[in-house]
């Protein structure tokens, strides 16, 4: 699934910066990083991940040509983290547990809101059963085989598209 997500989304990802919001072992985020994002920054909780993400860093960035500074890991709380002022991202991802739906979705949203860039794109991997979409949102495509399967949103603020 993030294959054809990322394969949809390949012209839009050349220099971009991107936002990994539970970023587990980084796969989103370096995926980002392998297909032409200038840069990015991974938040991660788990402290034995961190140090996964930091070792698939490496492998990443030599594969790919870049430096290992473009990608920023943060060991933190997604819901305490904050951007440097005016601080904004191209692409924000945000695959958080599943334990956490529906309660996530709401200062997901606003934090998104905040942090896109104003024609920046917010993927979303949810339980496929949640009805995702929020108002001043718009889901320009949902990945995935259904209900009882994880599924990736596309999302965009509605604003960009008038």
């Amino acid at each position: 699934m993030r294959e054809s997500v990322f394969a949809s989304l390949q012209p839009y990802l050349q220099q971009i910066r991107f936002l990994d919001l539970f970023a587990g072992f980084g796969s989103y985020g370096l995926e980002a990083l392998s297909r032409g994002a200038r840069e990015g920054i991974l938040l991660e909780k788990d402290r034995r991940a961190v140090e996964l993400i930091r070792q698939n860093i490496k492998s990443v960035t030599k594969s790919v040509g870049c430096q290992e500074s473009a990608v920023k890991v943060c060991s933190c709380d997604v819901f305490k983290w904050k951007p440097a002022p005016g601080e904004c991202f191209d692409l924000i991802i945000a695959d958080p547990p599943y334990g956490l739906f529906p309660d996530v979705l709401t200062p997901l949203y606003e934090r998104a809101a905040s942090w896109l860039a104003p024609d920046g794109i917010f993927l979303l991997e949810a339980p496929g059963h949640l009805e995702l979409v929020r108002p001043g949102w718009e889901c320009s495509r949902r990945f995935g085989k259904g209900a009882h399967e994880p599924t990736v949103s596309v999302l965009r603020r509605e604003s960009q598209s008038q």
